[in-house]
């Protein structure tokens, strides 16, 4: 004899900060509304695609696509150490006098200076430079005004490891982050547009490469360049908050949350009982 169907409750266990959708990291850059997006995830073709549809880069010269990179369903993008780079033109929407720049790196050597972001030339030019480079094992940023250099430094980081970096900077002053956990800070309040006291940085982005004695407004010449992999490359229009810090620096886009707990109906088929 069988019984008739019945419905049970069961548990579903949940953080506050993924609810139930382990929707991943891809979604929980979306939410964070970036500017730009690049996920370096390609595995053929020239084009380091910007998911938000604003300026697209350019892979030059010696990149290997399609490798293995910290975030699940996605590959990163690997530069050689010589010539390497992505080309990302500038767009206005980059004139930001209140931001925050966020990566994935995984060093493969401890040389002298490489770079990892760089949207810079020579000179102090219109305000707002801004250079991301490895030095040994530790990060190090510059950013500038029109007049000065403001320099910040991170602890080691573990070479052919992955690392997150996450470097902020407005009205609550320049911050650098590695793992999710502060390394340093400067009191310094510009960014990459007017507060920087002049007109803004109209420089391209360079990934992979030191642009700091580039012509103006062109991405040669170079030095500096990164031998690495680089991985889900994104720029915001505000300073994140500790939750979306610790979320960002976190492979799945969930550094966890509140367990809850859901109760959600489900149909059991009948038992035969003969």
């Amino acid at each position: 004899m069988a019984t008739t169907p019945h419905r049970i409750a069961a548990l579903l266990l949940c953080t506050t900060a993924g609810a139930c959708s382990g929707a991943g990291y891809a979604e929980m850059v979306a939410g964070l509304n970036p500017i730009s997006y690049w996920r370096l995830g390609e595995t053929i073709g020239l084009t380091a695609c910007d998911e938000m549809g604003v300026s697209d880069g350019l892979y030059i010269s010696g990149l290997t696509l399609g490798v293995v990179g910290p975030i699940d369903g996605n590959t990163a993008a690997e530069f050689d150490g010589f010539l390497a780079h992505a080309a990302i033109g500038h767009d206005d929407a980059y004139l930001l006098d209140a931001g925050a720049v966020s990566m994935w790196f995984k060093a493969h050597d401890a040389r002298s200076r490489q770079e990892l972001f760089s949207k810079d030339s020579t000179n102090y030019d219109t305000g707002g430079h801004l250079t991301i480079m490895l030095k040994n094992t530790h990060a190090e940023v510059r950013i500038q005004s029109t007049t000065t250099s403001y320099w910040l430094e991170s602890a080691n980081f573990d070479v052919m490891e992955w690392n997150h970096l996450l470097l902020t900077f407005g009205p609550a002053g320049v911050q650098l982050y590695i793992n999710g956990e502060l390394e340093d800070t400067d009191p310094y309040t510009g960014g990459l547009g007017a507060t920087s006291g002049g007109i803004g940085n109209h420089e391209p982005i360079v990934l992979g490469a030191n642009a700091w004695q580039s012509n103006n407004l062109v991405a040669i010449p170079l030095k500096d360049y990164f031998k690495g992999q680089l991985d889900e490359v994104f720029i915001l229009d505000y300073q994140p908050n500790e939750s979306q810090i610790a979320n960002m620096a976190s492979p799945t886009g969930d550094a966890g949350g509140d367990t809850i707990r859901i109760f959600q109906w489900q149909t059991v088929p009948p038992v035969n009982k003969n």
